[in-house]
């Protein structure tokens, strides 16, 4: 209907989804929809979205059936994504307007019947694979199968809330193949949300170290690196990927990259270093002002090139353009900064002076500084690491964990 159609077209949240994985259908809705996606399915066989779209409404025993055909076809061809793929099948009925929400809690996701549902294919999959390979003698292959079985398991974990046997699940995957980046991006992300982000930030470098040509690997580790305060560090994997000549900070800036100016200044006021701070959040707040300006010039484009589709989205944009997440983020340090130092005024002193003792440091010093203090810093590094290693045990004794803004990271 013309309703849902302006509903979808308004949230920018739904564009990327189709309505069946927004609203819940009606039984009559369900089977002309049901009866048209497989004549074209009988035209198109080897389609596996339309497979994905018919497992995205189907129910009862149908539901089943094509669930456990799904995880099968994708731990056999071993697929990164499946995990954040299946996670769209999780969801809750909103009654009032008859919608699927999609964003559940840890709670929500641990008592979901589907869940259960999923765990129990994935082990009846991999024994199916392991009676079927034993026959053919093809150990490697059945490997492979109970590697991806084992992501995917550790995935499931970290949604439900269930960060140590995550954390097991993908030690278990590194001791099989210690080659695999997966393996390790699941380690990090279970260690993040237990709260040990040094010990995270280790286990998406030695990741990272597999493929130094993943992008997505180095940045990854940059931002794990900004969330444990291990700012050189980052500043230096980060650097691997940007234009050599010249200060890599500038670069960033030039090419407007929000998401580690945020990081970078989170980590810095969680170091009550205010100043340094409100200069990356002034930044991110410096190009959405460009932003503004830079649209002069493409009202006169678009008419000219007759790109009139992105013209009207442009124009649309102007309307949320200040609810982007990264503006709300640098408008909340910015103010949050300003507040910390009102509050404390000698604070942003001792910063000052600080910084200005480690500038005038002499050259001997300096050295030890650099290869980590003599014993002093080996002792110091070991006991950071036994801290870390009890914030894992954190969860056996029900005590509070630091907080993740990051749920997906």
């Amino acid at each position: 209907s013309y309703e849902i159609s302006d509903q979808i077209s308004q949230s920018k949240e739904m564009k990327s989804r189709l309505p069946t994985d927004i609203f819940v259908l009606e039984p009559e809705n369900f089977d002309a929809l049901n009866e048209i996606y497989q004549s074209v399915l009988e035209d198109f066989p080897h389609s596996k979205a339309i497979k994905r779209i018919i497992l995205g409404f189907s129910c009862g025993d149908d539901y089943k059936r094509l669930l456990k055909e799904y995880i099968k076809a994708n731990l056999l061809k071993g697929v990164p994504s499946f995990g954040s793929d299946l996670a769209l099948l999780f969801y809750v009925t909103d009654v009032g307007n008859n919608t699927k929400r999609t964003n559940l809690t840890t709670i929500e996701y641990r008592n979901l019947p589907a869940m259960k549902l999923v765990l129990e294919f994935i082990d009846e999959c991999v024994d199916e694979q392991k009676n079927e390979f034993d026959m053919k003698n093809e150990a490697k292959n059945f490997n492979n199968v109970e590697l991806w079985a084992l992501i995917l398991k550790c995935n499931l974990m970290i949604k439900q809330g269930m960060y140590e046997e995550a954390l097991k699940f993908s030690q278990k995957a590194i001791e099989m193949s210690p080659e695999t980046v997966e393996a390790y991006h699941c380690k990090a992300r279970a260690l993040k949300k237990l709260g040990a982000f040094s010990l995270a930030a280790d286990a998406v470098d030695e990741g990272r170290k597999l493929d130094l040509s993943d992008r997505y690997m180095n940045n990854k580790t940059t931002k794990y690196m900004l969330r444990a305060d291990r700012i050189a560090d980052a500043e230096k994997i980060i650097s691997l990927f940007t234009r050599h000549e010249g200060d890599p900070q500038y670069n960033l800036y030039e090419m407007q990259c929000s998401w580690y100016e945020l990081e970078w200044a989170e980590s810095h006021f969680r170091q009550k270093k205010y100043g340094m701070c409100l200069k990356k959040a002034l930044a991110v707040e410096k190009h959405f002002a460009d932003f503004v300006e830079d649209q002069v010039d493409f009202h006169t484009y678009c008419m000219r090139k007759v790109t009139l589709r992105a013209y009207i989205e442009m124009l649309r944009t102007q309307d949320y353009m200040h609810g982007n997440y990264f503006f709300r983020k640098a408008a909340e340090l910015i103010v949050k900064s300003y507040l910390a130092v009102y509050d404390d005024p000698k604070s942003v002193v001792r910063n000052n002076s600080a910084s200005e003792q480690e500038n005038n440091i002499p050259p001997s010093q300096t050295k030890n500084k650099k290869k980590g203090g003599g014993k002093k810093g080996k002792q110091k590094d070991a006991s950071k690491s036994q801290d870390e290693t009890k914030a894992v045990k954190k969860m056996k004794n029900g005590q509070e964990v630091p907080s993740d803004n990051d749920p997906n990271g």
